[in-house]
């Protein structure tokens, strides 16, 4: 079997580096993006990497992940100084890269937005290998029983049942990563959202 994409077009896989979490209030840091052909060959001299000055403060949270800061965006030039080449440059058929469906695609859109820019065109085809990744590697109850006690769940949907395995899979990550060991009650319930206090049933 080979590993052809099914027609003979470009596809742009790309990746953004952000000043926070939002994307319609946040903005592009740094954009990577590389053009392959039907071969997933990368495209000689299609690799872009920019990085860009948000024209805000990039949060304390998003630094850490990427580790990009304001200092080192600072004298960098605005998206609007790359708006143009940019939206030649993404006209393309397919889009590709990890998690654009829900992030990448709609912030790069607030910024084309921005600058009067309509993307993407009408029909442009969206390959999201975050999507295939959680359609074909189940994060289910029964694939977090598996994975972290090696036993298969009995009695699945059954509420005492999962409840039960629930209790030993979070057991098993309490094994396997010590720095969730070592977290408090509090510090667990800012890790499982993100940081952010979130539950708020007012």
């Amino acid at each position: 079997m080979t590993n052809t994409v099914k027609g003979n077009m470009e596809i742009c896989f790309f990746d953004i580096e952000s000043s926070g979490l939002s994307t319609t209030t946040d903005r592009i840091v740094q954009l990577s993006a590389v053009k392959v052909d039907s071969e997933y060959n990368i495209i000689p001299g299609t690799q872009k990497n920019i990085m860009v000055n948000p024209l805000m403060q990039i949060s304390a949270e998003a630094s850490e992940v990427h580790g990009i800061t304001n200092i080192m965006v600072a004298d960098k030039p605005t998206f609007a100084a790359y708006a143009s080449s940019m939206a030649a440059y993404f006209s393309v058929p397919v889009l590709a890269g990890f998690n654009i469906k829900r992030f990448d695609v709609p912030l790069l859109s607030e910024e084309f937005g921005r600058c009067g820019i309509v993307w993407p065109a009408p029909g442009t085809k969206v390959i999201d290998a975050y999507n295939i990744f959680k359609t074909k590697e189940k994060r289910d109850l029964a694939a977090a029983v598996r994975f972290y006690t090696r036993t298969e769940i009995q009695g699945a949907h059954d509420a005492e049942n999962d409840n039960l395995a629930t209790l030993a899979v979070f057991k098993g990550q309490l094994g396997k990563y010590p720095d969730i060991a070592e977290m408090s009650l509090e510090q667990l319930d800012l890790y499982c959202c993100d940081g952010k206090k979130t539950l708020d049933l007012a």
